[in-house]
């Protein structure tokens, strides 16, 4: 039995070969494909930069053939078909070629004073296996454009246009090395080094696409190009909000009750959100609760901390249907502080019809006004009047929630992904949404 199993592997050689080296010679001349590079932890999709990887990736699907999704996992990819995403596996030498590298790009990262817990983003700098990886699918899907998402992921990219050409494109979900800086500081080697190697990237890719003006101000100001910077925003899924109901929630206080409930939702690993959580629980509710309005309180979403400071804040924990969660709210309350990029959050509470009393750093890079989609303060300490008064007037939250859900209609993930596909112009797409 043994040498049968040995003769049948030996067997399988001149098939392996064909199917990996000779069968897309010829199969892939008219090949429509797009590859997206990046991290690995956008499965669950519980945090906002999974949800605009994983919906651009769907959206762009819908104008090629196929959309290549990826990651930092060895083992496998994602393939993206009209919508319908599947698992792919990569030969088994990838797997193990060349033996794991982390803990020692982990060392180099962390020796030139980035904090620990941000060196992942930045592996695909030095991740030889991840650069083979990226080879073999340009190779056999021939890729027609690179799309990297996060600043260090257009390193493979850059690797697979010099040998197999395309266009490569680096989306900025925030200005990495000004975030980094403000949300865990750093020594000045360690932001002098990432400034460098990010505007590097930046200058050297074909598009970048800026999720907001601030940080397109911000990286023009840090010496990129102007001329290579578009502005395309998140997007939202309206359809997937529209058919939500509302989910039934045991508040922690035993509260089942129709008292106000007021939700906010992030993952909490994330410092700003977990900063803002607990202004929610030791600021926010205590000054409600002086004012005679005793409301619960939802937070939603990935690592949430052992304890709440405050018996009506509930943490959820992650939950797989969003949408419906957050239509148990009233109102959202956005007492970010801290943090980069735009705030996906926001958007969901427009498309779940939610009223919204948000910091102006919450909506910082949004188009939105002041009055007229949501209540902005500066602080705060000064959330506290305007929530009063939307407990108060249900009307003040209809027509704050109308003119929210009309700006982010504009704002569906099907326009997104025709807005990219605009600005690249690949030879093979006619402009009309299909191909």
């Amino acid at each position: 039995m043994a040498n049968r199993g040995i003769f049948r592997w030996i067997w399988r050689i001149p098939e392996r070969i064909y199917r990996v080296v000779l069968k897309p010679l010829f199969s892939g001349k008219n090949a429509k494909n797009i590859a997206i590079i990046t991290r690995a932890d956008i499965f669950p999709v519980h945090h906002g930069a999974a949800v605009r990887i994983v919906e651009s990736a769907r959206s762009l699907s819908r104008h090629c053939d196929q959309v290549l999704l990826i990651t930092n996992d060895r083992t496998k990819y994602f393939s993206f078909i009209r919508g319908e995403m599947s698992e792919q596996y990569y030969p088994k030498f990838l797997h193990v070629f060349p033996l794991p590298l982390n803990p020692i790009i982990q060392y180099i990262l962390q020796h030139r004073g980035l904090p620990p817990n941000e060196c992942y983003l930045f592996y695909a700098l030095y991740d030889l296996n991840m650069w083979a990886r990226t080879l073999f699918i340009a190779y056999q899907h021939r890729i027609t454009l690179y799309q990297a998402e996060f600043p260090a992921f257009l390193r493979p990219a850059l690797i697979a246009r010099w040998f197999f050409g395309g266009k490569t494109s680096l989306v900025e979900h925030n200005v990495e090395f000004s975030r980094i800086d403000e949300t865990e500081g750093m020594p000045s080697k360690a932001r002098q080094f990432l400034q460098k190697v990010e505007i590097d990237l930046c200058n050297r890719a074909d598009y970048v696409i800026a999720v907001s003006t601030v940080d397109q101000e911000a990286l023009v100001a840090a010496g990129v190009q102007p001329e290579k910077i578009t502005l395309i925003p998140h997007g939202v899924d309206i359809k997937r909000f529209a058919g939500a109901v509302p989910a039934v929630s045991q508040m922690s206080n035993g509260s089942s009750s129709r008292a106000p409930v007021l939700v906010y939702h992030g993952p909490y690993s994330y410092a700003p959100n977990l900063q803002a959580a607990m202004a929610l629980g030791t600021v926010i509710l205590p000054a409600l609760e002086k004012r005679g309005h005793h409301v619960a309180c939802l937070a939603i979403g990935d690592s949430p901390p052992a304890h709440s400071p405050h018996p009506s804040l509930t943490f959820v924990g992650p939950v797989d249907d969003i949408a419906a969660h957050l239509k148990r709210g009233d109102i959202a309350v956005v007492p970010l502080t801290a943090g980069g990029g735009t705030r996906m959050k926001v958007l969901d509470y427009f498309a779940a019809r939610i009223p919204v009393v948000a910091t102006r750093k919450a909506v910082e890079g949004l188009p939105v006004e002041d009055g007229k989609h949501l209540v902005m303060v500066d602080e705060v300490e000064e959330m506290v009047e305007p929530i009063v008064k939307l407990i108060n007037s249900p009307d003040r939250r209809r027509e704050l929630t109308d003119n929210a859900f009309a700006l982010v209609e504009t704002l569906d993930w099907s326009v997104i992904g025709t807005r990219y596909m605009e600005l690249y112009d690949l030879p093979w797409w006619r402009g009309n949404g299909t191909l």
